[in-house]
């Protein structure tokens, strides 16, 4: 039998995380790891709601890859990717500000939306991009039954940052269409996989570092229910996984040993 989990329960959840009155939260999240939630993804998002209060603002991936599938973006209708999961999909549609990035857009909604959302250069990550507000900001980055590996993007940003040799910039053009459905022609610099040097019989695995975070409090971590769910506070992320890189910047890169 599934187990349920009580609006009650999510926002002491939320709290015991870290969460709090008036915090900008990006939230990434797989919600079939809290069982059968009271009133579905609207109990996921009051309860959420009511923890960080008016004056907060949600953050959610609405990433949609359009450059990379050859497909138009068009930033009123391009539905996020499946991967990402339910709730992304239910903040894109629930009058929220998007930003218009053809590969990685967010949807945001609450008093800091407008302002984080705007588009300020063709960099996915690292400078002038989103993520670079978003971490000047501090937001924290609130992870539902997923891994380090799997679902935090922002691990990207920090890659770029301390240019890894197992990336490189890839620019990708494309149509994209506005919010009065105006079309123009677009491009967008990816911090992409170097997959012609680096990724032959290897990965990238961050769930090292994750533990390194969390041994050393800058991720809170809790199992309940059918996943493991953790904070992250970005500027405390930014610095430690720089440091890590710095000292070995092929620390998230694994070779496959046979």
């Amino acid at each position: 039998m599934i187990k349920k989990t009580s609006i009650i329960k999510l926002k002491s959840l939320f709290k015991s995380l870290g969460l709090k009155k008036n915090d900008t939260v990006f939230v990434h999240s797989s919600l079939f790891s809290l069982g059968i939630i009271d009133k579905g993804i609207d109990g996921f998002h009051s309860a959420l709601k009511e923890v960080i209060g008016v004056y907060g603002t949600i953050i959610v991936p609405t990433f949609t890859y359009s450059f990379r599938r050859n497909e138009k973006f068009d930033i009123q209708n391009t539905p996020s990717a499946k991967t990402i999961g339910l709730y992304s999909e239910y903040i894109r549609k629930k009058n929220s500000v998007r930003s218009s990035d053809p590969l990685f857009s967010m949807a945001a909604i609450g008093p800091m939306a407008n302002k984080l959302m705007k588009r300020n250069s063709f960099n996915c990550f690292g400078e002038h991009s989103i993520y670079e507000k978003l971490f000047d900001q501090d937001v924290k980055f609130l992870c539902i039954g997923i891994s380090y590996s799997s679902g935090l993007s922002a691990f990207m940003h920090i890659e770029k940052k301390a240019k890894v040799p197992y990336r490189k910039d890839l620019m990708l053009s494309g149509i994209s269409i506005g919010s009065k459905g105006e079309q123009y022609k677009d491009y967008v610099i990816h911090f992409a996989r170097d997959e012609k040097n680096f990724f032959d019989g290897a990965k990238i695995d961050r769930e090292e570092m994750g533990l390194y975070l969390e041994k050393n409090k800058i991720s809170k971590s809790l199992n309940y229910r059918y996943g493991k769910h953790f904070l992250i506070s970005a500027k405390q992320f930014e610095q430690s996984v720089l440091e890590k890189l710095e000292e070995n910047p092929l620390f998230m890169y694994k070779q496959n040993h046979k």
